[in-house]
């Protein structure tokens, strides 16, 4: 470049006709610029917000995963011991079942039992039902077992022995029949966090034992 072009270059710039023609094309592209980069930010931020959420979605999925698998595992496992309970119920010679405050048989109960309160299941029954109104009215012990399973469920761990002594240990059922029950009572607590929650009945057959008795 020669002089006179630089010189005829910077009496341009410093002109009015200079600003006129270039000044607003400055103006708009600061202006284009500004706007890029107000955009380009809002842009970056959401990015980054979503790729916070995406994290988060991963994070909450992978605990959703981690909480079914633990759901999962423990249903098995509850199943599992239920059975064996089931099982150890079936092994012995008494018929045993647990019920709760409202006098309905919860969770297992043995075939025996079955057997005993001549029931294909015990589910949903009461314990009236099984024993209270098989016992004969003008027994004693029917309304001792009354009062005792009003009783029971106010007590705590501490002093349920000394209830548990007041509680009828042999009882007849269906004494009026042809082949009346006889029956060795047990009762024991079921205690969660200190609280009894259920009562264990076991019940003994001795029917055979007492028929022998009164034959001999």
């Amino acid at each position: 470049l020669d002089a006179a072009y630089l010189a005829d270059a910077g009496t341009l710039y410093e002109s009015d006709a200079w600003v006129a023609t270039w000044a607003p094309a400055m103006v708009e592209g600061m202006l284009l610029g500004k706007v890029v980069m107000v955009v380009s930010k809002r842009r970056l931020a959401e990015s980054e917000a979503l790729r916070r959420n995406i994290l988060i979605s991963a994070v909450l999925g992978a605990l959703a995963c981690l909480v079914g698998g633990l759901l999962f595992i423990n249903f098995f496992l509850l199943r599992s011991m239920n059975r064996d309970l089931k099982q150890l119920f079936n092994s012995l010679a008494q018929g045993v079942f647990s019920f709760g405050s409202d006098r309905v048989v919860r969770g297992n109960w043995s075939t025996e039992a079955e057997r005993i309160f001549q029931a294909e299941t015990l589910q949903e029954k009461t314990v009236d039902e099984l024993l209270v109104k098989r016992l004969a009215e003008w027994d004693p012990e029917r309304g001792v077992l009354e009062q005792w399973l009003d009783l029971v469920f106010q007590a705590d761990e501490s002093n349920f022995q000394e209830l548990a002594e007041l509680a009828p240990s042999e009882v007849t059922l269906d004494p009026d029949s042809e082949n009346p029950g006889y029956l060795r009572l047990e009762f024991r607590p079921v205690v969660e966090k200190g609280v009894i929650t259920k009562v264990m009945c076991l019940a003994l057959d001795v029917s055979e034992q007492k028929q022998a008795e009164a034959e001999a």
